[in-house]
């Protein structure tokens, strides 16, 4: 997701909670009737969750769409790459171009049920040799300089290493953790200004498949490093770490305390299930480089502050078991899920030390 060096990987810094880097990318946090007033997307981020027909149709939409909603995605999967590929390399404006490659991307994960397409179309894309932008003579001082964040030494944008991907990953991330909680999205009419609901966006829906797309890329990269797995440490920490949920005030937009813990947890299953071994075999040196404030920061379940231990292990083993079989708090999918997360702790604590 996040690592030049990773196979699914892209120039920024993840990490919400650490400060400095080459290449950053800020948790924005916008509502909705804000982005509805915008004049033209900015980008640096999603628009998921923008007015429909606020801004121009994103370009590279329709081509992804064709492929993660056919049958015969693998055999398109190459095709497709090679075009939206030269479609950014001929761009006058490629790191907007890449913007918008990527921002279509994860709109299409969000929309689709399942994942293998759009794994198969980054496979293709990856595959592509280095290309050289090559419409730039009227280009902006700024646009080039944009473009440098996402080429290598040579001036080429290196495919290998999927230019922006992270970028956008984490955008969309953070927008969608901020709005996962939302029953309905409030946009501001363009003529009267006047609110009016979105009732068919289900962010949690969204919010879940984004998780899903983005733990199984994690689980199928060759490469695993500190940046990458610190996901599964932070899910753990704010949620397996707290025995219920905050309270909050009612408000008929949005979920309850209760359904929100229910789906912080189903969520925290997930990151478990298939990226806990990550965690277990990422370097805790490499964690602590980056993330030491986080690791020793003490929870409500865990008030200690010697960042990340087999105690602490087992404390999420313990939550995991206890969250299985919470019947009064947890539907019969989520607490399956819980209990696939709990085994797969309770082996790596059997069989490996950490």
């Amino acid at each position: 997701m996040t690592s030049t060096s990773s196979k699914y990987s892209a120039e920024v810094r993840i990490d919400p909670y650490k400060g400095g880097s080459k290449f950053k990318s800020t948790f924005y946090r916008r509502s909705a009737l804000n982005a509805s007033h915008r004049n033209s997307p900015s980008d640096d981020m999603t628009t998921i969750f923008n007015t429909p027909g606020t801004y121009p149709p994103n370009t590279f939409l329709p081509q992804i769409s064709a492929i993660v909603t056919s049958s015969d995605y693998s055999s398109l999967a190459e095709e497709t790459a090679k075009h939206l590929v030269e479609a950014v390399t001929t761009s006058s404006n490629p790191s907007s171009a890449l913007w918008e490659l990527w921002t279509a991307f994860f709109e299409s994960v969000i929309s689709s049920s399942s994942p293998e397409a759009h794994f198969a179309l980054l496979d293709s894309i990856r595959a592509q040799p280095p290309t050289l932008p090559n419409n730039l003579s009227k280009t902006t001082r700024d646009v080039k300089e944009a473009l440098r964040s996402h080429t290598e030494a040579d001036g080429k944008l290196h495919w290998s290493e999927l230019p922006r991907f992270g970028w956008e990953w984490y955008d969309t991330y953070a927008t969608l953790h901020e709005w996962r909680d939302w029953t309905s999205i409030q946009d501001a009419d363009s003529q009267s200004g006047t609110l009016n609901l979105r009732s068919s966006i289900t962010c949690s829906q969204r919010w879940l498949r984004f998780v899903n797309f983005s733990t199984r890329l994690l689980k199928r990269s060759k490469e695993q490093p500190a940046h990458e797995t610190i996901w599964v440490f932070y899910t753990c920490k704010d949620v397996l770490e707290h025995e219920k949920p905050s309270p909050r005030q009612p408000d008929k937009h949005r979920m309850s305390a209760e359904q929100l813990w229910a789906l912080d947890v189903r969520v925290a299953a997930i990151w478990v299930r298939d990226g806990a071994r990550a965690l277990w075999n990422t370097d805790y040196g490499e964690l602590r480089k980056d993330w030491e404030a986080a690791l020793d920061e003490p929870t409500d379940l865990w008030p200690r502050e010697d960042g990340l231990n087999r105690e602490r292990w087992q404390l999420w083993e313990e939550r995991l078991l206890a969250l299985s079989t919470d019947e009064a708090s947890l539907d019969e999918e989520t607490r399956g899920l819980v209990k696939e997360a709990y085994e797969v702790v309770g082996e790596l604590l059997s069989n490996f030390w950490f």
